[in-house]
């Protein structure tokens, strides 16, 4: 609108991550339906690979914080396994990219069932959705205490 001043983005970053780390609750609570539990895990990494652009535009933070911040999550091996996951789902499709691919698996063990979604890495390795997901929300703790951010409880 004319006249107004610029918006904050929804909720800035400090929401974004507080965002991301109840879409990794949501994953992790629904292992056992594997519609929903691979919604709830594709979620978590398209909210924390943008968590970048809300710190990017959080006009609550420093240009030089914004900028260690998003130069950080560039520079973070497993940020770019989340840039490349949640681009890979967004777009349908995978650039030059730390990732083969990925498929569903279903374990059974004592009357339940569990479904994990499993990501193949370049280096021909595989690795589960969530434990992916546990090391990036590690990773942008990480990012945040360096450069002075509050973590949200």
């Amino acid at each position: 609108m004319a006249g107004t001043s610029p918006q904050q983005p929804i909720g800035g970053h400090a929401v974004q991550f507080a965002r991301m780390e109840r879409a990794f609750e949501r994953a992790k609570n629904m292992a056992t339906d594997r519609i929903t539990g691979k919604d709830e895990l594709v979620s978590f990494f398209m909210h924390a690979w943008h968590l970048k652009d809300h710190v990017k535009n959080d006009s609550t933070l420093s240009d030089s914080i914004q900028k260690k911040v998003v130069s950080a999550a560039h520079a973070s091996p497993i940020l770019q396994v989340c840039r490349d996951v949640a681009n890979g789902l967004k777009h349908f499709c995978t650039k030059p990219s730390t990732l083969t691919g990925g498929r569903t698996i279903v374990a059974v063990a004592g009357g339940s069932v569990t479904f994990y979604l499993v990501i193949s890495m370049n280096d021909g390795t595989e690795r589960r959705g969530l434990e992916l997901a546990g090391e990036i929300c590690g990773a942008w703790r990480d990012i945040f205490v360096s450069e002075g951010l509050s973590i949200p409880t």
